[in-house]
């Protein structure tokens, strides 16, 4: 069937192709309010030498320095690393095992020059994703002092992870069930239109097969109201029934 008689059937079957266009309205509407959304969660976490580290990279005089003054691209390479490490796959069955029920994502912010990594998390509740989001906080922090323990760095020179910000509720993503609702409607109208072809389709092999039945078969009218049955051959008077 070709576009154009697709057009056609839809406007012929104009009635059935809006109660399907009603029904795939209500249908994403239904879905869109029935469907909990999941929530997110961000907090931002910020690297900091030790005052001991700072005073050595900033070379002044004394063993202690304003770790503020000392943010160098090195913290920032370091807060990447460290996010990988939080994001591995034997790291996340940990977490799970702690209570974890939802995502995560760790990135660094690039808008800015420090070492900030963004920690987001995404749970089916409120309650859920701010449970997971400190989880995922304490273990960004455990990976970073395991990774300096292991490279065997001096106790005095350890980077430490502050929490900068955090959000104090969580955000319903709506956007996920509006894509929930889009494609029930999307669905419905396609099971719709496959079923208004599908009418149209037998509708005009119901009228094919009546136009058939109704033709007589071929007779001829007998000579006193009778019908004149068999074959009439040159010579051969008709045989009147």
């Amino acid at each position: 069937m070709s576009l154009g008689s697709v057009v056609a059937v839809m406007v012929r079957r104009w009635y059935l192709l809006l109660a399907v266009v009603v029904l795939a309205a209500v249908g994403a509407v239904g879905t869109y309010r029935l469907v909990s959304p999941p929530y997110r969660m961000t907090g931002q976490v910020l690297l900091l030498p030790t005052a001991r580290s700072a005073a050595m990279v900033l070379g002044v005089g004394g063993d202690a320095a304003n770790p503020y003054l000392a943010l160098t691209p090195g913290l920032a390479q370091t807060g990447q690393v460290i996010a990988v490490a939080t994001m591995d796959q034997q790291v996340a069955a940990r977490l799970a095992s702690q209570g974890f029920v939802g995502t995560y994502v760790l990135t660094e912010i690039t808008a800015i020059n420090a070492p900030v990594v963004a920690v987001t998390v995404t749970g089916p509740t409120p309650a859920a994703a701010a449970k997971d989001l400190r989880l995922v906080i304490a273990e960004f922090e455990r990976q970073l002092q395991q990774a300096q323990q292991a490279a065997g760095a001096p106790s005095g020179t350890l980077i430490r992870a502050t929490l900068l910000t955090q959000d104090t509720t969580a955000h319903p993503v709506n956007k996920s069930r509006l894509r929930d609702g889009i494609a029930v409607g999307a669905v419905i109208i396609v099971l719709g239109a496959l079923f208004i072809a599908w009418l149209e389709r037998r509708s005009r092999s119901a009228r094919h097969r009546g136009e058939h039945a109704g033709e007589a078969e071929p007779t001829l009218p007998g000579f006193e109201g009778g019908v004149v049955s068999g074959e009439v051959s040159a010579g051969v008077s008709p045989r009147v029934g």
